[in-house]
């Protein structure tokens, strides 16, 4: 086991310096961080090293990060403006709370989750104001702060907000629980991250009761994440604030869930979601790397793997930059009652302003009538 120790000099560096895979936009938030290597251990003792030395007054306001090349996650320090923060932690974009409080948590609080989900917003943020500068408008923000909830362990309902039904292991956008504020400037919204809880077999299968079993899938029905320490699940929740305006964040659909998978991975710097093992176990992990097989309809009515791995294929062929502002585009034309199939004309119809070739156009309209053309069933994996 070998611990590598920085000077000083190594431990402060430009939020700006840190390289984001297919996705290099500036970061101007003011923000200074460092890294700490971790040993390179199974993810299950990563994940107990990792807690720790989160926990840890020195690396505090702490936040998790994969480099480039890696495949364990690092944790990192960072100063806002130069400075330790201090007070309430709260921006013009966002205002932190701890479960069912309406009291902002403060940065004395030392709540790791709370520092790690504010600074990957601040990223998040980066990103849309660079995509904000190649479409050529001011991509939405939120008129007042996002209410952002931390270990929540209720769902959320209409008018009520908290109920007393239980949830674990996920993350979610709410609008205001008044839905006559929704779209109107005195409207709030929220993003909860709900506890990681595990969930066992029921007691009469002996699995759940054997060490070393109990915890796999044999012993296991419900796996614990840690949403709030999985930078591309902040992402994607973000990116539901982002495509609200066209597609709604009350429902869950192909598009809904595609876009912010889509944005979210690249946000993150590669073809995934949800790749912070040490938080984010085995059922989480998402990877949309490989071309996606024909539509099914299944596909066309419910969130899955076809839409990001789509797009992503579209990344490869077409260049990050030229795809990430004709989907965005192609999201403008959509409204929160459009279906996947109203996807295909909206894209050919952003592709058409000059910054696609002829025989780009031609080769994306193939595509399109292959890969969206239901299927019963679906050939490969």
């Amino acid at each position: 086991m070998k611990f590598v120790l920085l000077s000083a000099a190594h431990v402060l560096v430009f939020l700006a310096s840190i390289q984001i895979a297919s996705a290099e936009y500036p970061r101007n938030d003011g923000m200074l961080s460092g890294t700490e290597n971790i040993p390179d251990l199974v993810d299950a003792i990563n994940s107990r090293v990792l807690t720790k030395d989160l926990e840890r007054p020195e690396n505090f306001p702490a936040y998790l990060y994969k480099p480039k090349g890696s495949s364990h996650t690092k944790v990192g320090r960072y100063f806002i403006g130069g400075k330790y923060p201090t007070g309430p932690i709260e921006c013009e974009h966002l205002k932190m709370h701890l479960r069912q409080s309406d009291e902002v948590l403060t940065w004395e609080s030392h709540n790791t989750a709370a520092s790690n989900v504010y600074y990957h917003v601040h990223r998040a943020i980066d990103y849309y104001n660079w995509l904000s500068s190649m479409v050529g408008e001011q991509i939405n923000q939120e008129k007042k702060p996002v209410g952002i909830r931390l270990e929540m362990d209720v769902d959320w309902a209409m008018w009520i907000k908290f109920t007393k039904a239980e949830r674990h292991n996920t993350s979610q956008t709410f609008p205001d629980v008044d839905p006559d504020k929704w779209g109107t400037p005195d409207e709030e919204r929220e993003i909860w991250f709900f506890v990681p809880k595990r969930k066992y077999m029921p007691p009469y299968l002996i699995t759940r009761w054997i060490p070393g079993i109990k915890d796999t899938v044999l012993g296991t029905a419900g796996f614990p994440l840690d949403a709030a320490r999985v930078p591309t699940i902040i992402y994607h929740e973000w990116t539901h604030l982002m495509t609200r305006p066209y597609l709604g964040i009350i429902h869950d659909s192909a598009l809904n869930e595609g876009y912010s998978d889509y944005y979210g991975s690249v946000i993150g710097g590669g073809p995934s979601m949800g790749d912070t093992e040490e938080f984010s176990t085995m059922p989480y992990s998402r990877d949309f790397s490989s071309a996606p097989d024909p539509a099914t309809k299944k596909d066309l009515v419910e969130p899955g793997n076809f839409v990001p791995r789509f797009f992503w294929s579209l990344r490869k062929r077409f260049g990050a930059a030229r795809t990430d502002s004709m989907l965005w585009r192609a999201l403008k034309l959509l409204t929160p009652k459009s279906e996947l199939l109203d996807l295909p004309p909206a894209i050919l119809k952003a592709a058409s302003d000059g910054t696609f070739a002829p025989d780009e156009i031609t080769d994306l309209t193939k595509r399109l009538q292959y890969l969206f053309a239901p299927k019963n069933g679906r050939k490969g994996s």
